[in-house]
C-alpha cells in the first residue's frame, strides 16, 4: 500500500513528496524504514504491530501471536524478524 501511495496508483496525490523520477528500490527502502523503527535492518514483531496500528491497519490489541503468524509467512530464514530482502520479496509478490 505504501508503494502504491508513493507512485500515485491509488488515485491520491503523491504523498511522498514531489519527485520527477520514481526509484522503486529507494521507495522500497523508505517503506522498510517506516517499519524498522530502531534502524537495525530487521522488522521485529513489536515494530510490525506498532507500525500497522499507527497506520490504522491493525487493532493495537492484536496479540503478538497473530503478528508472529504474519511474520512467519515471509520469514524465509526463520529468525522471527523480517529482513529487507524478505520485505522486498513480499512486496514484489515473490
Amino acid at each position: 500500500m505504501f508503494l502504491k501511495l508513493c507512485t500515485g496508483e491509488t488515485g491520491h496525490s503523491d504523498t511522498c513528496g514531489d519527485r520527477e523520477e520514481i526509484d522503486p528500490k529507494a521507495d522500497m527502502k523508505e517503506a522498510f524504514k517506516v517499519f524498522d523503527k530502531d534502524g537495525n535492518g530487521l522488522i521485529s514483531p513489536l515494530e510490525l504491530r506498532e507500525t500497522l496500528s499507527g497506520l490504522g491497519l491493525l487493532s493495537s490489541s492484536r496479540s503478538l501471536s497473530r503478528i508472529h503468524s504474519m511474520i512467519s509467512k515471509v520469514d524465509s530464514d526463520g529468525d522471527g524478524h523480517v529482513s529487507f530482502t524478505e520485505f522486498e520479496a513480499m512486496m514484489m509478490g515473490k
